[in-house]
Order: structure tokens, then sequence, then C-alpha cells
């Protein structure tokens, strides 16, 4: 979840929004990353990023994105295992 430095959501703009991971063993981890664009006129500020699954960690980069501007969500993928 991301907290809007104003009380509307900006909107995010992946370039993708799915992945395909392919087969990923237990014991061994991928990592991917999705770029996005803030398409708001507003600075959007990440304060925390939680993944949905005790399998995988997830991260901003960085943390504040002007407006117009790219930022990273990087995502590592660990079958098996609690993060």
């Amino acid at each position: 979840a991301f907290q809007p430095s104003h009380n509307a959501a900006p909107p995010l703009e992946f370039e993708q929004t799915a992945l395909e991971l392919g087969e990923v063993l237990e014991g061994t981890s991928i990592t991917k990353s999705f770029t996005f664009r803030n398409a708001s006129d507003a600075e959007v500020v990440f304060d925390r990023v939680e993944s949905g699954c005790g399998c995988s960690l997830v991260s901003v980069s960085p943390q504040k994105i002007d407006a117009g501007a790219q930022g990273t969500l990087t995502v590592k993928y660990t079958p098996g295992s609690s993060l």
C-alpha cells in the first residue's frame, strides 16, 4: 500500500503487471522487478510495502516518486519459505 502526499490516490502506471516465472524449485529463489511511473501531478511516498505471502519479499525504489518520475517494485520469490 502507498500513502500519497495528497488525499487522493495518484495513479501508478506499470509497464508490466504480471510475470511468468516458470518452474522455481523449493530452496531456490527468483527476483524480478516491475517498472512503474507516477502518472499524477503529486509526489507519491511509499511508507511501507507488504507481500501477501510469506514466501516473497517486496521493495520499492525510490521511496519518494516525483510526479511523472519512474520507480521500481522488486519482488523476491522463494517457494516453501517464510521470509
